[in-house]
């Protein structure tokens, strides 16, 4: 009687139905698998471009407020705006006669166009209490284009600010 209950053609179909949807599924999910590891890697190199972007940001903030900070020390209200135009581009043309300092060499290993906007008498607001400097700062990373990935500008105000007496 246990004979006619269990018929063995049934199974057997029912065993190759399973291993063909198995391999199918593991072929299915192994091609997944590597073209979504492709994407991964594209992905992780454009935020790495653009982390590259941020960090070059930050450094030429620090090194511009020291620019600044240099310009305006000793520096009154009474010497006027054009003067301290005058020590600021001197501090600048300084960091560029030194090239070969850690950051500039840094930025320019990381391949960044950078741009600065001119500093004029309408950038600088001087009033007894304080002086106060704006500039527009345009980077662009090269490393990103010359890849092929999206290209990384980062484009932004920075406002320097000193405080009399």
């Amino acid at each position: 009687m246990d004979k006619k209950l269990i018929d063995k053609k049934g199974m057997s179909m029912a065993i190759i139905v399973l291993v063909v949807l198995t391999l199918i599924l593991v072929v299915l999910t192994l091609t997944y698998f590597i073209t979504s590891k492709q994407i991964n890697v594209e992905t992780l190199k454009v935020s790495e471009s653009i982390e590259s972007t941020y960090r070059t940001a930050r450094y030429l903030d620090y090194e511009m407020s020291i620019v600044f900070l240099r310009a305006s020390q000793n520096f009154t209200y009474a010497e006027g705006k054009s003067k301290f135009i005058e020590k600021f581009n001197e501090e600048l043309n300084k960091y560029d006669d030194l090239k070969n300092k850690e950051i500039w060499s840094d930025i320019a290993k990381n391949q960044f166009y950078i741009n600065f906007s001119s500093i004029d008498e309408g950038r600088v607001e001087l009033t007894p209490e304080k002086l106060v400097m704006m500039m527009d700062i345009n980077i662009t990373n090269k490393t990103a284009l010359s890849e092929g990935l999206l290209g990384v500008k980062y484009n932004y105000r920075k406002i320097f600010e000193k405080k009399f007496g």
